[in-house]
């Protein structure tokens, strides 16, 4: 955490920024987050995050990420997740979250693959390096 010292990093928010940070110049007001370093990495130092565990947004409304528990498909009603995903969202069996469906990769956001994980024939976008393993 921020101010306890040390090396690392931590999630930086507009809302809670850390002293003297320009976040609120630098992020936009749709992406008001990003991840910070506790000090700047090592020249030549490669750094690498990996999303191991789902994270889901505290608004209370249903997105991408959030557990099966919630109805999916109260989020495929907004704008963003239409515009965004196609295949509209549903319950992706093995993480058991709200994930977008898809006929293709080229559907997916950035690194992720659209894959059948369970064979089921259903098939979503998802983190190759994590839930295919």
């Amino acid at each position: 955490m921020l101010g306890e010292g040390g090396d690392g990093w931590f999630y930086e928010s507009v809302d809670e920024p850390a002293p003297g940070s320009d976040i609120a110049m630098r992020c936009p007001p749709e992406r008001p987050q990003r991840i910070a370093f506790t000090s700047p990495p090592a020249t030549g130092t490669t750094v690498r995050l990996e999303c191991l565990q789902t994270v889901t947004a505290s608004d209370g409304m249903v997105n991408v990420g959030s557990p099966c528990s919630s109805d999916c498909s109260l989020a495929n009603g907004r704008r963003e997740i239409m515009e965004r995903w196609p295949g509209l969202l549903a319950c992706e069996p093995v993480s058991q979250t709200c994930q977008p469906q898809c006929a293709g990769t080229e559907q997916c956001a950035g690194g992720y693959v659209c894959a059948d994980l369970d064979g089921d024939g259903s098939q979503f976008c998802v983190n190759p390096t994590c839930a295919m393993n």
